[in-house]
């Protein structure tokens, strides 16, 4: 038979393969459930960092004032911020990236790497020049 695979293992092996494939079933229609409800939407890099900051942070609130402080080490506050700034990058390089495969904007509307490897993409718009040139003081 053409396409048939013989296994090659114990029955224990097998079961244990098939227990996984099982597992791994109901895990994946559980994360299908549950980002149909919602639970996986994504973080913009601002809402990442006041969860971070707000995690790792020391914070009171003095009512009287109407003052919420927050006491975080600071090198934890350099590496947060190090990482939220890597993040919007990557989000709005990502985006941009989308926006060109979706318009084929520069191309006359036509999409000449349509099917093919983003890299190939990204190698014609540059992307890292034009974060550099608009986001970079």
């Amino acid at each position: 038979m053409g396409g048939d695979v013989k296994f090659e293992g114990t029955t224990e092996e097998w079961d244990a393969l098939v227990e996984k494939s099982r597992q791994k079933k109901i895990i994946t229609e559980i994360m299908e459930a549950d980002a149909k409800d919602g639970l996986y939407k994504e973080q913009t890099a601002v809402d990442w960092l006041i969860d971070q900051i707000e995690s790792k942070g020391d914070a009171w609130e003095n009512a009287s004032i109407r003052r919420l402080q927050i006491s975080i080490d600071i090198s934890d506050y350099l590496d947060l911020k190090k990482q939220a700034k890597a993040i919007e990058k990557e989000q709005i390089l990502g985006a941009r990236l989308d926006g060109f495969k979706i318009s084929a904007e520069g191309w006359n509307g036509e999409c000449p790497f349509e099917g093919k490897d983003d890299s190939i993409i990204l190698e014609k718009i540059d992307n890292n020049k034009y974060y550099n040139e608009t986001y970079k003081k």
